[in-house]
């Protein structure tokens, strides 16, 4: 009946095909258990997840169901969170946690379902749960989104970046049918004409067509043109962000969205990435390993949560505004700047 506990929106769902298609058919293939949406915050990984299992649920017996974990901080809040989203209440008895966690596996062992858990990233240390949900409930399928993958043997990865950009003058592409539809909820009477085309296809270039990034860009059309905001913007990070009350803190600013990217790195991960922010082009492996002392690993990691972009042939590239910000970093450590020029 559906997806149980869907999100709430109020805007439609724009774009995403291809992504959509993969995961119908990531969702249809029963020995596909796990699948992750990959990527940074406000790219749309839940909406996207929250689509596609309310499109598959009438394939599951028990049908899908959608568990936010944004707020969840271990394993055992984890395991509580799901049972009483269930329906299932821990006895007297359970009150250790490996105990509470055998009542829900077994609980769980003749399902047919579908589960999304949302913002996984902060819970992988309770990955070994999810193989033994896995292994315990083996017609349960997990679709997960995360800004970390789960590193797991039953894991399919699906990185998530921005929406598609057009092509022509004569395309609209997603980022602009967004950004379009965005701006008429502040103007009723908003078009797309010759003037503002090219400011706004630039804007959506430059937000590399992230959809909280648009969301933001499209609620200053109340007060400026887009010639202005597009001017704002390459001048100054922070000029998008929103004090709106429903909107997630963690999403009201761009800014707060690449610092959660940048904590998930370890230290020695935080000065490689620094380091290559000095690359105003692109740059390949050979080049990064020689100025910022970063590996293959590293540029895999950094392009699955999106703060690398990777081109046909191998080369990488900061977003420009992700770039902007890990150069206000590195300015912030001269001992670390001046280092990193002597490269």
């Amino acid at each position: 009946v559906g997806l149980q506990n869907r999100p709430v929106y109020f805007t439609p769902f724009v774009g995403r095909a291809p992504e959509l298609t993969r995961l119908a058919e990531y969702l249809a293939e029963p020995n596909i258990r796990l699948v992750t949406l990959l990527g940074p915050g406000g790219v749309g990984k839940t909406r996207l997840a929250s689509e596609a299992a309310a499109a598959a649920s009438p394939h599951f017996t028990h049908g899908a169901w959608f568990f936010p974990l944004a707020e969840v901080a271990s394993q055992r809040e984890m395991i509580d969170h799901l049972a009483r989203a269930l329906g299932l209440q821990f006895s007297s008895r359970d009150t250790e946690a490996h105990q509470r966690e055998q009542r829900l596996l077994t609980h769980l062992q003749p399902w047919h379902a579908l589960f999304v858990l949302d913002n996984f990233e902060q819970l992988l240390a309770a990955r070994p749960f999810l193989t033994a949900l896995l292994t315990e409930a083996p017609g349960l399928m997990l679709l997960v989104t995360s800004r970390e993958p789960l590193e797991l043997q039953a894991e399919w990865q699906l990185p998530l970046h921005g929406l598609t950009q057009t092509a022509s003058d004569r395309s609209e592409g997603d980022s602009l049918a967004l950004f379009t539809l965005l701006a008429r909820q502040q103007n009723p009477d908003f078009v797309v004409d010759e003037q503002s085309r090219p400011h706004l296809l630039a804007i959506c270039a430059l937000l590399d067509g992230l959809p909280l990034g648009l969301e933001l860009a499209a609620a200053w059309l109340r007060h400026m043109s887009a010639a202005e905001i597009l001017a704002a913007l390459q001048e100054n990070l922070d000029f998008l962000q929103t004090n709106r009350q429903d909107i997630e803190l963690r999403h009201r600013s761009l800014r707060a969205v690449f610092e959660q990217s940048w904590r998930n790195l370890a230290p020695e991960e935080q000065t490689q990435f620094l380091r290559l922010s000095l690359f105003r082009a692109g740059f390949d492996r050979a080049a990064a390993a020689a100025v910022a002392e970063a590996d293959s690993l590293l540029l895999t990691r950094l392009y699955l949560v999106s703060l690398l972009k990777e081109d046909e042939e191998r080369r990488y590239q900061l977003h420009p505004l992700v770039s902007q910000f890990a150069r206000e970093l590195l300015a912030a450590d001269p001992a670390l700047a001046a280092a990193t020029e002597r490269r």
